[in-house]
């Protein structure tokens, strides 16, 4: 069993409102504090990369420049490796010292990790390393809707022992966490992700923190002048990947989102233009009740922390991304191709492939 889909705990007495909720809600639900996972430092797996702390542009949190330092700069995997440890600690019922304790297999899958074997142990211990190594110079918010900055980190302390990895969490997020500043997670989709890229599973976690009702147009790199608001961040920016060779960013983005709709249906991404001819990439999660289409071997009961809505349509590229894509044509015909069109959109992109 994977360490994110069972994580049995005992319920006691008195537990905190949150922790409460994460079991109601069931095994397929896990979660993650809402500041971390809206932050762009975790960036795709580059062994022995050393990158200290500096500000980077385009970055932010809550509408202010975020600033960060580490030893050696954390992955995607880290950040999944998060939501167990958050996950583990709320379903305890949020014990004051802030301390869990998990199997170095149970670690080394919630990282992603489908084999795993004399070397789970390295990766688990290699990635607390990373993430004790974080401080962060930020805005946080409190689910109260005040903000502090503060420099907050994401663990305090770890080690090995016989009965397992003990992790113990940080207390800015500890704090954050009991007061419901807690993203609900369905286990299963997040896993689906995994497994096909870990770039749309980063994406998808930072969109389920969002609010999308309403749909959002997001840049997707520093090309694109912007207002100063509080979704000022750049997906570039955010997933980690640079912008230096834009047409390969906006391919790598569009990928990943193209594969969130797929698996996730409630969710919509529409590459469009602002009234000043600028590329976004819009997104919804549209309400109602629906399934995540999950590979074989997949748990597909849908967790009831999320919205509840009904089924999000077929294709996640609409007309206009098609009619609009003028730059990185290419790169959309590559994304497009293969995918299973409504007529209508089948035969606008054989005619955009014409042009």
């Amino acid at each position: 069993m994977t360490g994110l889909l069972h994580l049995a705990q005992s319920e006691p007495v008195g537990s905190p409102p949150i922790a409460d909720r994460l079991r109601r809600y069931g095994r397929d639900t896990v979660g993650v504090e809402w500041n971390v996972v809206r932050c762009g430092v975790f960036r795709p797996a580059r062994p022995g990369v050393q990158r200290r702390g500096h500000p980077v542009e385009g970055l932010t949190l809550w509408g202010e420049s975020l600033q960060w330092e580490c030893l050696e700069e954390p992955d995607y995997r880290d950040l999944f490796l998060l939501v167990l440890i958050h996950t583990l600690w709320v379903r305890a019922s949020c014990p004051s010292d802030r301390w869990v304790t998990f199997r170095a297999t149970d670690g080394a899958r919630a990282m992603g990790h489908r084999s795993v074997g004399g070397s789970q142990r390295t990766r688990v211990v290699r990635a607390l390393v990373r993430l004790k190594g974080v401080v962060i110079f930020s805005l946080l918010r409190h689910p109260n809707g005040t903000v502090e900055r503060v420099a907050w980190s994401l663990i305090d302390a770890f080690g090995v022992t016989p009965a397992g990895i003990r992790v113990r969490l940080s207390q800015e997020q500890a704090r954050i966490v009991m007061a419901n500043g807690f993203t609900f997670l369905h286990s299963p989709t997040l896993i689906a992700l995994q497994r096909r890229s870990s770039v749309a599973a980063r994406l998808w976690l930072f969109w389920e923190a969002e609010d999308l009702r309403d749909g959002f147009a997001y840049r997707m790199t520093r090309t694109v002048p912007f207002k100063p608001t509080e979704r000022s961040t750049t997906l570039a920016s955010l997933l980690g990947i640079g912008d230096s060779n834009l047409s390969r960013t906006r391919t790598t983005i569009l990928k990943a989102a193209q594969l969130v709709t797929q698996v996730d249906t409630r969710y919509t991404a529409i590459l469009s233009r602002t009234k000043e001819g600028h590329q976004v990439l819009r997104v919804q999660r549209m309400r109602g009740t629906g399934k995540r289409r999950l590979p074989p071997g997949h748990m597909a009961s849908y967790g009831r922390a999320n919205d509840v809505r009904p089924p999000a349509r077929e294709v996640a590229l609409h007309r206009e991304s098609i009619d609009h894509a003028n730059v990185g044509r290419l790169s959309l015909i590559e994304l497009l191709e293969g995918a299973d069109l409504k007529p209508e959109l089948a035969q606008a992109f054989r005619g955009h492939r014409r042009t």
